[in-house]
């Protein structure tokens, strides 16, 4: 680990042009963030031509290392189960590859704007766009949550749920660094205001994306962050919302598990009967 690094051929952002292990032209930065830089690009490899985001995640630079390896390995790991996803609310991972100590996990790409964007363009939604939205993430929820082996998102938030043009919604960021990272200093990830108290102390549990989602509505009705580590209640900043919308956030985002949903499924049941769509028997 404390060998003399090799030098990387590139030290700041990738420039519009560049050509990415022979067949990814970059076309765009989308954006950064403490988990790695967006890049979108597009495919030209003679059979396809059509455009992928790059999620870039810096690698060590110790050429040979077990470090190097286990990171490597890991994200392979982490590649091969989103892969594993089927779901048409779910952004598909198309794979990876690795150039100039610097590993890019290839997406779909997304036509569309982020919740977040949606929201600081054209202001609080209506209740009954918040419930459709919560209907729809508690599909994708019970989807990840009912997997052989669950899998929790960690960081559901207005950012990370993005909008089509058709107007479905599509979920974003697994947290692909998070997994690389492995250790216990690496559990707690994710923006603060939208975590629940056990994922503060590294325990994340599926009822934590549930907590998450509740915080995310609250900033969908308001235009607001939710306060952190609280129960939630919109209809304190928006009056005129009903009180059967802000009875569900507030069960969402009780601090207390006990207190919380217990499934996807059992919001989404709640969430059904304001908006007139409930479950299927």
């Amino acid at each position: 680990y404390f060998s003399t690094p090799s030098k990387r051929e590139r030290i700041t952002d990738l420039t519009d042009g560049l050509v990415l292990d022979g067949k990814y032209k970059v076309i765009g930065r989308l954006g950064s963030g403490g988990q790695g830089t967006a890049y979108l690009a597009l495919v030209d490899d003679g059979q396809t031509h059509h455009e992928v985001v790059l999620k870039e995640y810096v690698l060590p630079v110790h050429k040979g290392t077990a470090i190097m390896e286990v990171t490597l390995d890991k994200l392979k790991k982490e590649v091969e189960l989103l892969q594993r996803l089927d779901h048409p609310s779910i952004v598909k991972c198309l794979g990876y590859f690795v150039e100039d100590y610097r590993g890019y996990v290839i997406l779909e790409y997304i036509d569309g704007e982020s919740l977040k964007e949606m929201v600081t363009t054209l202001g609080p939604l209506t209740e009954e766009q918040v419930v459709e939205i919560g209907i729809k993430c508690c599909d994708i929820l019970d989807y990840l949550h009912s997997c052989d082996t669950p899998i929790i998102h960690r960081d559901i938030t207005p950012d990370n749920i993005l909008r089509e043009l058709s107007g479905e919604i599509k979920l974003v960021d697994f947290n692909v660094a998070h997994q690389l990272e492995g250790n216990a200093t690496a559990t707690v990830v994710g923006k603060h205001c939208y975590l629940p108290p056990e994922q503060f102390r590294g325990k994340p549990v599926p009822a934590s994306d549930l907590y998450a989602l509740g915080g995310t509505m609250h900033y969908l009705l308001t235009g607001c962050d939710p306060e952190p580590i609280t129960a939630s209640s919109p209809r304190s900043i928006r009056g005129a919302l009903s009180p059967a919308i802000d009875d569900v956030i507030a069960k969402a985002t009780c601090p207390k598990l006990a207190g919380r949903y217990e499934t996807a499924r059992d919001m989404r049941k709640e969430l059904g009967v304001l908006g007139g769509k409930l479950l299927p028997h």
